[in-house]
């Protein structure tokens, strides 16, 4: 589905793909230890924003997605915010 919004007297087209999930917190044990964590949906591909302490996670340097689960290259430790936004 695509929408125009005008902000400021200028249109923006934007393209809705799917459902979207915002601030999810995926299911997963925060201990120092554990990387994988799962989200309730299969994020459309590239259409995921991972979040670690609302920071803005980079795919591949910081975290890999498969499927529904997410796995970082280093765990979060214990009182970490995972959150995630993503279309499905």
């Amino acid at each position: 589905m695509t929408t125009n919004v005008e902000v400021r007297n200028i249109v923006w087209s934007i393209t809705i793909v799917g459902n979207f999930i915002e601030w999810e917190v995926p299911t997963g044990t925060v201990d120092w230890v554990n990387l994988n964590f799962v989200l309730n949906n299969t994020p459309i591909p590239l259409r995921e924003k991972v979040f670690l302490n609302w920071i803005r996670q980079k795919k591949t340097l910081d975290y890999n997605l498969s499927t529904n689960i997410i796995t970082f290259v280093n765990p979060p430790i214990s009182g970490d915010i995972i959150l995630v936004d993503y279309n499905y």
